[in-house]
């Protein structure tokens, strides 16, 4: 069996623009090399985000709304489906921390808008 040794290369410096900025197809700025619907930087459009550390690692976010339920941009209701004391005390533009895994299926629903996609991330994170 041959031994293998993996030593990554951590020359190159992590900037802020390094970060990734996702949003719903229709609104993006551009398109990244798997086709998902990206901003340049961060706005008040961000969906979900990928922010990189000095080190190389990044967390991945996904928007959510004031009740932890996931943002859902086609459904107009799922802004309002919260208290009125919710709505008004609490931030709009609130980010939940979610795994690799739960962040590409949120990508993945910004990128076809099947909901199919968001109903299995709200599955995940029960």
């Amino acid at each position: 069996m041959n031994d293998y040794i993996y030593q990554p290369n951590n020359t190159k410096k992590i900037t802020i623009t390094d970060n990734e900025f996702y949003t719903i197809v229709g609104n993006e700025d551009y398109r990244d090399t798997h086709n998902n619907p990206r901003l340049k930087k961060d706005t008040s459009g961000t969906l979900a985000k990928k922010i990189y550390r000095e080190d190389g690692t990044f967390k991945s976010y996904i928007k959510v709304v004031s009740n932890g339920y996931v943002y859902n941009p086609l459904n107009q209701i799922s802004e309002n489906n919260s208290s009125f004391l919710d709505r008004v005390c609490k931030s709009g533009n609130k980010f939940k921390e979610v795994s690799p895994k739960i962040f590409e299926m949120y990508v993945n629903f910004l990128r076809t808008k099947n909901l199919s996609w968001i109903h299995n991330v709200e599955r995940e994170l029960i």
